[in-house]
């Protein structure tokens, strides 16, 4: 950090991003993308902060709905570092009340 701030910032990126997938994805997925997001193949962003509330999780209103097989997303989300590079978002949801 202390000769680039940018290149610090994309490793600890990697790392918090990682170490989300590693606590909360299924093994399928962990198998999938942990190798390629820390061997730099691919590349992730984190999508928390919400206008109104900021990066306060306990107010997360962005909500997922599960519709089959797939996820309804309903919310937005503002600063995502490294989104513009992404291949794939951790997005932070609420999929029940109180979750």
């Amino acid at each position: 950090a202390k000769a680039s701030f940018v290149l610090s910032n994309i490793n600890e990126c990697t790392n918090f991003q990682a170490e989300h997938l590693h606590m909360f994805a299924n093994d399928d997925l962990k198998n999938e993308i942990l190798p390629k997001l820390v061997s730099g193949e691919l590349k992730c962003c984190f999508a928390m902060t919400e206008p109104e509330i900021g990066s306060d999780s306990a107010n997360i209103k962005t909500t997922a709905v599960q519709d089959g097989d797939e996820w309804v997303i309903n919310g937005t989300k503002q600063f995502s570092s490294m989104s513009a590079v992404a291949d794939y978002v951790i997005l932070v949801t609420r999929t029940g009340p109180g979750e």
